[in-house]
């Protein structure tokens, strides 16, 4: 790893980011982002229907897919964040893939890894959650807790995703990959996930970052049997796992990339005024103090406020965070502001 990734230049000067009209993020950007991200998505379902019809899956196709994602991330990191707020919950597994491999990249980019290392940890990523194509959907969506055959089913489901991957006419390093995780994106980073290991050997790096990913967008997501968890409370709560499911420097990074208060966060100012994280700040130090849009004043009125960032301006925070508060109670909805 190098010296300098959790380092990178900031992109725009504070005052320029109050000053201008739209979102940080340029439209054509944006458009772009758009078109890749549902493009792969449609990919997604697509491999999602050959595992079911036992059709050879198509790695180019993902990879032409993937390849996008990653000229985007490269291009500003944040361009595709915004887009993941959409959490559609009746496609939940293909949207949940495009963004574990979407999380996956952006961390691999502050890695310092190459375009073609990049591209290839995103068509692993996407495929890490092939195996659950197979499990009955009566079990993937109970809402209650589940049988002790249940759970075992659930738990092969990474065997499933690598029997998949090893069907493919073409073997090669990234369909290696693309099975290791698949294997192993449970397996925690000291081991004590499933499946379990007769021979024990260290995590894939390529697993540790899409484990990381995929927690933390199946937690913050509307599932059958759970309700999203904030931003704040997941990274919370996977801090607290660091060392054991996560790998520690990693999930610092990751938090790093993403901020406290990722993209799409609700937050309460100390002026009382609520607000959207448009964009989290690209210097460490200012992790606590992201740019965000106001869309409801002090007493709770719509309106279409100006783009600010709360990092100090000549030593002073104008507004502060107070709290993170839930989209639901505001009628506020996050996607809608990114698409």
């Amino acid at each position: 790893m190098r010296s300098n990734s959790l380092m990178h230049i900031l992109l725009h000067k504070p005052e320029e980011i109050v000053q201008r009209p739209e979102l940080p993020t340029s439209r054509d950007i944006r458009e772009r982002a758009k078109m890749a991200y549902f493009r792969t998505i449609s990919v997604a379902k697509q491999t999602a229907r050959d595992v079911l019809s036992k059709q050879t899956l198509n790695i180019r196709r993902v990879k032409r897919a993937i390849q996008p994602i990653v000229d985007l991330i490269l291009e500003d990191e944040m361009a595709l964040l915004g887009l993941m707020t959409i959490k559609n919950y009746d496609e939940y597994t293909s949207y949940h893939s495009v963004n574990v491999s979407v999380y996956s990249i952006l961390l691999g980019q502050r890695l310092g890894l190459s375009k073609k290392q990049l591209g290839d940890l995103g068509v692993a990523a996407l495929f890490h959650d092939v195996g659950k194509t197979e499990i009955p959907k009566r079990i993937l969506n109970k809402p209650s807790k589940l049988s002790d055959e249940e759970w075992r089913a659930m738990q092969e489901h990474p065997i499933t995703a690598a029997i998949a991957l090893v069907k493919l006419r073409q073997v090669n390093e990234l369909t290696v990959k693309a099975m290791i995780v698949g294997f192993e994106h449970h397996l925690g980073y000291d081991l004590s996930g499933y499946p379990k290991l007769k021979r024990q050997r260290p995590q894939h790096p390529f697993s540790r970052i899409v484990s990381i990913a995929d927690c933390f967008d199946a937690m913050t997501s509307s599932r059958v049997y759970q309700k999203p968890i904030s931003s704040e409370n997941v990274l919370s709560l996977m801090l607290k796992k660091s060392g054991k499911l996560y790998d520690p420097v990693l999930l610092k990074l990751f938090i790093n990339t993403i901020g406290v208060y990722p993209l799409g966060t609700l937050v309460q100012l100390n002026t009382g005024e609520i607000g959207i994280v448009l964009r989290t700040n690209l210097n460490p130090k200012e992790i606590l103090h992201p740019q965000i849009k106001l869309i409801l004043d002090a007493n709770g009125q719509d309106i279409d406020g100006e783009i600010i960032d709360l990092a100090a301006q000549e030593g002073i925070f104008k507004r502060t965070i107070v709290k993170v508060v839930d989209p639901f109670d505001y009628e506020v909805k996050v996607s809608d502001y990114f698409t």
